[in-house]
């Protein structure tokens, strides 16, 4: 998820590649489409804190839960803005990659 996350803030013009890779095909067009990017005019952006917890399901391991909380900190037209992500991931394992499944996300800029 690390990956996702990276190219999704710090390398946006490739996320969707990315996204497609570790999602579920109907998954991965929900999360394109659910506006999880930087604000227009975000500039000099950085990642000053990510979390990642997984619980794997212990009866089949071949469904987890992922936690993402990733805080950013950037310039928009001159201001100093941070950026806070908060993401659940269902998982399934399927080919021996982990793929999304289904997401909630939420996102506020400061």
């Amino acid at each position: 998820m690390e990956r996702v996350y990276n190219k999704l803030f710090l390398d946006p013009a490739k996320a969707a590649e990315t996204i497609r890779s570790h999602f579920e095909a109907a998954a991965a067009r929900s999360f394109l489409r659910a506006n999880v990017r930087l604000p227009r005019g975000f500039t000099q952006v950085q990642i000053t804190h990510r979390a990642l917890h997984i619980g794997v399901d212990a009866k089949t391991a071949q469904n987890a839960v992922a936690s993402v909380s990733v805080l950013l900190r950037g310039v928009r037209n001159s201001k100093h803005l941070k950026l806070k992500n908060e993401s659940t991931l269902w998982l399934e394992l399927v080919h021996r990659t982990w793929k999304v499944l289904a997401f909630h996300t939420a996102q506020e800029s400061r």
